[in-house]
């Protein structure tokens, strides 16, 4: 069980940033690993394909916690599941989970246009 009690003191823009950051040099790393190893175009792709596949998950799992949201709230308090899962706390999980994906797909089109 998760303890709500502290609050986290990093302001939510840094954790976007921190998130898209980490996406970016996922992205970087990958096009230029799979680049190195076969084809650039290929490889660039590839990782591209990836950050978008992590993104277009995300928003899928964001607009499933915006449409759903307070009805596995009230299932679970009904059923007396003892999880802290909330609507606006999968919203934040998705939107940052949205921002690695986004994050990967510019890094690796970085790649791409420095490469080819």
């Amino acid at each position: 069980m998760v303890n709500n009690d502290s609050k986290s003191t990093v302001p939510p823009v840094a954790r976007l940033a921190g998130a898209f950051g980490l996406g970016a040099g996922s992205g970087i790393g990958l096009a230029i690993v799979l680049a190195v190893q076969g084809d650039p175009n290929g490889g660039t792709g590839t990782a591209f394909a990836l950050g978008a596949l992590v993104f277009g998950v995300a928003l899928l799992g964001w607009s499933a916690a915006v449409m759903g949201g307070r009805g596995f709230e009230t299932m679970n308090e009904y059923l007396e599941g003892g999880s802290d899962w909330t609507e606006a706390g999968g919203r934040r999980a998705m939107v940052l989970l949205c921002s690695v994906g986004l994050g990967d797909m510019v890094g690796s089109s970085i790649v791409a246009a420095v490469i080819v």
